[in-house]
């Protein structure tokens, strides 16, 4: 009866970990796939439909993902970044900025509130209020503060209604638990503005903060969440802040008031403003050129080794693993079942012997065998006598040996010879062996 081959533990432990690289290169399980909010990605949250529509509006609008800065002032859009500027880098922006370049920069939906003193930006969280239940509720830039408390309260006691007895109440969340929580992303929010000529809804988790000391202009207010858009005047330069990059998103700019909208900031952001004092010079300013800037969403080597990770490059990692695993098991333990170790017992003397005659008899020419049996006899004799005793000192073997000198003599001497000569018979080649044989016995 044929036995049932098992795994092994470390077979189990191998296997799992080859299955778990597989799955995971269709389903990544620690997360989500990252930002896809750049100029390139058509997704809802892309920015393609900003660019396209600035490339037709505009002389000059280019892309940018090797350098940080443009070579010359002009506007410059860094629009939800997967990534921060470090110190280093705000310290250079804002070197930029106050040479006479222009800035418009919008955080990232997921990390929205941050602070970066040296450009004059502070975005916090907004004095607003979500329903119970997470849904966000769409706020007209005319409704008041009262009025969406009134509506907030109503909706709680409507779900303590419909809500059963054995489960209590969700209560209300406001600003600091909804930037706590990790269900509710963001809130639309409506707003009218005249530079739009209607109400624009885009997403938002925060408000622009007016920085002190810096003069300052709100362009875009929402009547609950405060400003979405602020522009600061830094040295000879200005910063455009929104509180959300949605304003840009492909989502947003499917309605028209939202196209002019964009329109018309990015009309700002190009216009030259004179500061107080400062109208009788003010540094070259390239008002055709606007710069996408892809620096910071393309800047997967700021992360380090979480670049292998990334949704770029993730699937090759996870297959490089895939061999290494799959080749460490198979250096650990060999694929099948194991085999039982079998020890091949020792050959005779005589078999040895038997087999080495046999293989003497195919040969044609027993010379050297002759030849290979007295350089044999003339290493046992260094070996056991030192260099004194030599094969062609008859004498001194006659007195080991107890042999006829004049018989060694000529038996080697026939030994010799017929090692030497082109063609010798197995038979007188066995002859000569049997006789060197016994020589050696009487060593």
């Amino acid at each position: 009866m044929k036995k049932k081959r098992r795994l092994q533990r470390s077979d189990r432990i191998w296997a799992g970990a080859a299955l778990l690289l597989v799955l995971l290169q269709f389903w990544w399980l620690p997360g989500e796939d990252g930002s896809a909010a750049d100029s390139y990605s058509t997704t809802v949250d892309g920015k393609l439909a900003l660019y396209r529509l600035a490339s037709r509006l505009f002389p000059r609008v280019e892309r940018e993902a090797q350098r940080m800065l443009p070579e010359e002032n002009c506007v410059l859009l860094v629009l939800g970044p997967d990534v921060y500027p470090t110190k280093q880098q705000q310290s250079e922006l804002a070197g930029w900025v106050r040479g006479g370049g222009c800035l418009v920069f919008a955080p990232n939906l997921r990390q929205p509130h941050l602070e970066l003193r040296e450009l004059g930006i502070s975005i916090g969280a907004f004095q607003g209020a979500v329903s119970d239940d997470g849904s966000a509720l769409a706020v007209e830039a005319t409704e008041d503060l009262g009025q969406l408390r009134k509506l907030n309260e109503a909706q709680k006691q409507a779900q303590q209604r419909s809500t059963p007895s054995v489960s209590p109440p969700v209560p209300a969340l406001g600003a600091e638990q909804l930037d706590r929580s990790a269900d509710i992303r963001s809130v639309p929010v409506s707003v009218n503005n005249e530079l739009s000529g209607g109400a624009v809804t885009f997403r938002t988790r925060s408000s622009v903060n007016a920085p002190s000391g810096l003069k300052s202009q709100p362009l875009v207010t929402a009547a609950v969440f405060g400003d979405q858009v602020l522009e600061v005047q830094v040295g000879y330069g200005r910063v455009l802040i929104c509180a959300s990059p949605d304003l840009f998103s492909n989502r947003t700019l499917l309605d028209t008031a939202a196209q002019r909208l964009a329109v018309r900031l990015l009309e700002r952001a190009k216009m030259r403003i004179p500061n107080d004092g400062q109208e009788y010079w003010q540094p070259e300013f390239n008002h055709n050129r606007i710069e996408l800037s892809e620096y910071f969403n393309a800047a997967d080597s700021y992360r380090s080794t979480g670049v292998l990770l990334s949704p770029a490059m993730r699937i090759g990692t996870l297959q490089l693993l895939l061999v290494a695993i799959l080749s460490i098991w198979l250096a650990f333990h060999r694929f099948g079942p194991t085999l039982a170790a079998q020890v091949a017992p020792r050959r005779s003397l005589t078999e040895s012997a038997e087999a080495i005659g046999n293989l003497q008899y195919r040969l044609p020419d027993g010379g050297p065998l002759v030849g290979s049996y007295l350089g044999y006899l003339q290493g046992l004799l260094r070996k056991r006598f030192g260099a004194q005793l030599r094969l062609d000192d008859a004498a001194a073997l006659a007195r080991r040996t107890g042999l006829d000198e004049d018989l060694i003599r000529t038996e080697l001497g026939r030994a010799m010879k017929l090692a030497g000569q082109p063609r010798t018979t197995i038979a007188a080649a066995a002859s000569m062996v049997r006789w060197l044989c016994r020589l050696q016995s009487r060593l």
